[in-house]
């Protein structure tokens, strides 16, 4: 709206009544929230609304300099029975208006980008009959004469809701893939049907759970797949009323590439050994071929429970990967798995920029100090010892340096 304030309720938890003067047509929104005596807010709604366009239409022939032009004027509205206008700093005029053509024959429309034609009724009124589809949609009109003259076009815009709530993973989307089995998988639901209060849901024919939206229109699950390949989910928008929308099924493929994970978690260090923990995807895996880093691919046998375990210590730092593919008892291979992980350098970085003014011996210069903290959340501590010219040490300097997990 551009605009936001404050209405006042007529008593305590009660009904308040905004007043508002549409600035804009087509589309808006309104999103409200009550607030207690306190000032505590609770939860946004936001409503959607149409208005009516109600500006006339104005056509403008001109005929050039010092020669007569004309103005067609055409109203939004029905029942509008004059129009004024005004040229310049001149008075304004009115005129009446002319009544609509009586003679219409028929109307042209285009609805989403197809023109089409539906003959006029006996009272130049035309009825279409449209099946809804869920999203925006644009019309334009112009009827014609019985002379095969056309009027001027009107638009329309609006919006069919959708009553199915629409479900999305979106992670299933990265590259290179992060899904597989056992991993946790968030799923967003959404739905735009009014007094929405949550979401029932099966997740591949599992027991019904159900998740608030807290006053918006969608809100987020996680599911664990325990298989690769197709997997379901089934959701119904749960309303203030007690009813349910229509179902939807949303179906979504689970990566079969083994699930990589590596002790210890978080980065690696150059010098120190990284362990790899291979998980199938499939069942049946009896042996894993995978790829450290770029080099030539190796194979291991799985163990009884389908796991196995590989050693790595990395030479170098900087981006590193896992390639590994599972292979069956029955040479079933699964889709390759590729899963990134970052090496820290194991030295200090000492950087000193260069002294233009090259003042020389006994100038007082600095110099920074760089260092890779890893994800240990430990305390680390750093001593910095100054090297003087005479070949004596300075005293020791040392800082206290905790690495965070974030809380």
């Amino acid at each position: 709206m551009g605009y936001s304030g404050q209405v006042a309720t007529k008593r305590p938890g009660g009904k308040a009544i905004l007043k508002y003067t549409p600035q804009l047509r087509f589309h808006n929104k309104l999103r409200v929230a009550s607030v207690d005596a306190a000032g505590n807010r609770g939860p946004e709604r936001e409503y959607e609304f149409q208005v009516a366009e109600t500006a006339p239409y104005a056509a403008v022939t001109m005929n050039g300099v010092g020669l007569p032009s004309t103005i067609a004027f055409t109203a939004s509205k029905p029942g509008t029975t004059a129009f004024g206008y005004q040229l310049g700093n001149a008075a304004e005029v009115r005129l009446p208006a002319v009544p609509h053509n009586s003679d219409v024959v028929a109307y042209e429309y285009n609805l989403d980008d197809e023109w089409k034609t539906i003959p006029a009724a006996d009272d130049d009124t035309a009825v279409l009959p449209w099946t809804a589809t869920p999203g925006w949609h644009s019309m334009t009109v112009r009827s014609v004469g019985a002379d095969g003259s056309t009027s001027m076009e009107a638009d329309h815009q609006f919006n069919v809701i959708d009553t199915r709530p629409t479900a999305y993973a979106h992670e299933l989307s990265y590259s290179p893939r992060r899904d597989g089995v056992g991993v946790p998988l968030g799923i967003e639901l959404e739905s735009r049907l009014p007094n929405l209060t949550g979401f029932a849901y099966r997740f591949d024919g599992g027991a019904e759970k159900t998740v608030s939206s807290e006053g918006n229109p969608y809100a987020s699950i996680t599911v664990t797949p325990e298989h690769a390949g197709d997997n379901t989910v089934v959701v119904q928008a749960l309303l203030s009323d007690g009813t349910r929308s229509p179902a939807t099924t949303y179906t979504f493929g689970i990566w079969s590439g083994p699930v990589v994970t590596q002790t210890p978690a978080g980065s690696g260090t150059v010098g120190r050994p990284v362990t790899f923990t291979f998980s199938p995807g499939l069942p049946g895996v009896a042996s894993y071929r995978f790829s450290l880093n770029g080099a030539d691919q190796e194979t291991i046998a799985a163990g009884p429970d389908g796991t196995a375990t590989v050693t790595y210590t990395p030479s170098s730092w900087g981006y590193n990967d896992v390639q590994v593919t599972s292979v069956g008892a029955d040479g079933t291979e699964s889709e390759l798995r590729m899963a990134p992980f970052d090496v820290r350098d194991n030295k200090v970085d000492v950087y000193s920029t260069y002294d233009w003014s090259r003042a020389g011996i006994g100038w007082t210069g600095t110099a920074s100090v760089t260092y890779t903290l890893g994800n240990d959340y430990e305390s680390h501590i750093l001593t910095v010892t100054g090297h003087k010219a005479d070949g004596t040490d300075t005293d020791a300097t040392t800082y206290a340096v905790y690495v965070s997990d974030g809380s």
